[in-house]
């Protein structure tokens, strides 16, 4: 059987193909740090915010993609599991 039979096959079935959810990895250490950051600093007043300089390290494509977008066949339920989800730091 061939990669388009198969194809053909899901869809004719009721299966449609989605994008993987992006989702942030977070380990077990790295949600600790975090929770203690936020223990730290939770009593912080705006003067003391305003001391701070927070970036955003987010990289914006205008043209297209990289070309490493995932997907996934889905039969239209709606529970996310761990196959449809890709994580990155």
């Amino acid at each position: 059987m061939s990669l388009s039979g198969i194809r053909k096959g899901l869809k004719k079935r009721g299966f449609n193909v989605k994008r993987k959810i992006k989702t942030n990895f977070v380990s077990k250490d790295n949600k600790a740090e975090r929770y203690a950051w936020t223990k730290k600093y939770r009593n912080y007043t705006l003067i003391d915010w305003r001391q701070w300089v927070i970036s955003d390290e987010t990289r914006v494509n205008m043209w297209g993609t990289d070309g490493n977008s995932s997907f996934y066949w889905s039969d239209g339920d709606n529970t996310l599991l761990p196959h449809q989800m890709e994580p990155h730091v």
